[in-house]
């Protein structure tokens, strides 16, 4: 092997240990942890959302996030704590509505809903 060869080489590994890794960090509220909706609709008196429910977390406990800074405005909905349940809860689903004036929002504006939307298992 060439010394020109072996210099390069051990200069280009060292430019590689150099450069900065990227740092991960976890979602700063309100996107650490949005809830799964199973259902949504935009109704004249606000947006209904389904969610699953096993019993123990009231629909109060359901959090809506609106960013107005961009347009379309964006809506997020996480839970305001998990509640424990009891092992062998029966699980469904639950029904909450977000009135539009609640959301500081009007019917006929259109929004970027930022949850994960699956169906109900």
């Amino acid at each position: 092997m060439d010394r020109r060869v072996f210099l390069l080489a051990g200069l280009s590994l060292g430019a590689c240990a150099t450069l900065r890794t990227p740092k991960v960090r976890a979602a700063a509220k309100p996107f650490a942890e949005l809830e799964t909706l199973y259902g949504f609709q935009a109704m004249r008196q606000g947006l209904v959302v389904r969610v699953e429910a096993d019993g123990c977390t009231p629909a109060e406990d359901y959090v809506p996030y609106v960013d107005r800074s961009r347009r379309p405005a964006t809506l997020s909905i996480a839970r305001r704590r998990v509640r424990p349940c009891p092992p062998g809860a029966g699980r469904g689903e639950l029904t909450v509505t977000f009135p539009w004036s609640g959301l500081g929002l009007r019917p006929d504006e259109s929004i970027l809903l930022l949850n994960p939307i699956a169906a109900l298992r």
